[in-house]
């Protein structure tokens, strides 16, 4: 297997006795990019990771209980129809990739990705995703001044060590750092410890002579379990569909839509920033969320345009929105990703009742999209007979249906779907009779 040449390694030098070798290189090349804070931590992931490539395939089956779902590299060379036995059981790049990023450090993992498929072009790409609010590391940037912690919520594991540094080119310039009212330290530069909610908050630096404010930084706690996944307590699911907590729905292909989420309770400090996971330059524009409070639960909604959407055209790519919710200094975020057709739920139909020879008319939905050849809908009619409590759901497709018995207390309503596409049905519309 053949690296990048950038990265001054070679098939050839994968021995054990080369692999301390290996580790520097590795770790000068970390520096060389600025691919993390403290190099040192990527020691430890090269050395498995080289380990696991130098090792036959006796020994990496060791691994198989810890590295789970290896396969065969695809570049793996062939000889007699098998792979040959030093590259037997390669782990997967991308799984391997995934592994890298949640249990350790991200800069030997990207490393590791583009030497595997031998793409050095796409280590940039990848740094650039480092900032990005999706893929959360143990600190990450949120927006200029504000920095997300995860922080392993349970009484064993210790606090993050951050580094903070003031934002002054004069060395000589004393300085302290205050967290509110609280003196921290002196120095240009400050370790904070932050685990709980405490810990968050404003670290300012100032000038010792004079206390003005030369720069501050802001952290976010985030809770994370013993794997690293967000814990994520701040909203309430919606029950349909699958439990979701961030639910969007259309009433036609518009490429107009809402999204919805709850809370248990409305909390003053509580915000919301929803988007569409391309970035602020993104194909998705929102409203500001607007809370409808029902007793303990409080509903937020916002509305949302794809732009240039055609309802014609039939989508290739889902639509990922992104909505990050901060109460204060705790911090999580959610997603949802669907295509337009997928989240279609039209308005009722408008229905009346011709008592004569018991038949049920309606009309499409006035926000329904047009033309119908093009846009159909399937109906379904409900009679629900109040004197014999029995409910009976009949399937149409016309605009027009013939209760077969229907008495004079029978209540008739009808609800609407997309006939094509298995979205979700309308609510059931206001009584015809």
């Amino acid at each position: 297997m053949d690296f990048p040449a950038e990265l001054g390694v070679s098939s050839d030098k994968l021995e054990r006795d080369l692999i301390p070798a290996q580790v520097q290189e590795f770790t000068d090349i970390g520096q060389q990019f600025h691919l993390c804070d403290s190099c040192f931590f990527c020691r430890p992931v090269v050395v498995r990771l080289l380990r696991m490539m130098s090792e036959p395939r006796e020994e990496q089956e060791e691994h198989n209980s810890k590295y789970e779902q290896l396969q065969t590299y695809p570049h793996t060379p062939w000889r007699d129809g098998k792979p040959q036995q030093k590259y037997r059981h390669q782990p997967d790049a991308k799984r391997l990739y995934h592994y890298v990023k949640k249990e350790l450090k991200p800069c030997v993992a990207i490393l590791w990705y583009c030497a595997q498929e031998k793409m050095s072009h796409i280590l940039f790409a990848l740094l650039s995703l480092f900032s990005f609010p999706a893929l959360l590391e143990a600190q990450w940037k949120l927006r200029e001044n504000v920095y997300v912690i995860e922080s392993e919520w349970n009484d064993v594991t210790p606090a993050k060590r951050v580094k903070l540094t003031c934002n002054t080119p004069d060395e000589a310039l004393p300085v302290y750092w205050k967290k509110g009212t609280e003196l921290k330290g002196t120095g240009k530069t400050f370790i904070a410890e932050v685990k709980e909610f405490p810990d968050a908050g404003n670290y300012t630096c100032l000038r010792a002579d004079t206390h003005e404010i030369i720069s501050y930084e802001f952290f976010l706690i985030t809770k994370v379990d013993s794997n690293g996944q967000m814990i994520r307590s701040m909203l309430r699911s919606f029950e349909e569909p699958n439990r979701t907590f961030l639910k969007c729905e259309a009433k036609n292909y518009s490429g107009i839509f809402k999204c919805s989420w709850m809370t248990e309770n409305e909390s003053p400090n509580v915000k919301f920033t929803i988007r569409s996971l391309k970035g602020s330059q993104g194909d998705v524009t929102c409203s500001s969320p607007v809370a409808h409070t029902d007793e303990s639960v409080t509903e937020y909604t916002a509305q949302c345009q794809k732009e240039n959407y055609c309802p014609f055209a039939e989508e290739h790519q889902p639509t990922e929105m992104f909505l990050e919710v901060i109460d204060e200094v705790e911090y999580e975020n959610y997603t949802s990703s669907f295509f337009i057709r997928d989240i279609i739920k039209p308005d009722p139909p408008q229905c009346q009742y011709v008592a004569t020879n018991g038949t049920v008319t309606w009309t499409y939905p006035r926000t329904w999209s047009t033309p119908k050849s093009y846009f159909p809908l399937t109906f379904r009619v409900k009679a629900e007979s109040t004197e014999e409590h029995k409910i009976q759901v009949y399937e149409a497709e016309e605009q027009s249906f013939q209760i077969p018995i229907a008495g004079p207390k029978t209540r008739i309503s009808v609800q609407a779907r997309d006939r094509y596409y298995n979205s979700s049905w309308s609510e059931w519309s206001s009584l015809c009779r």
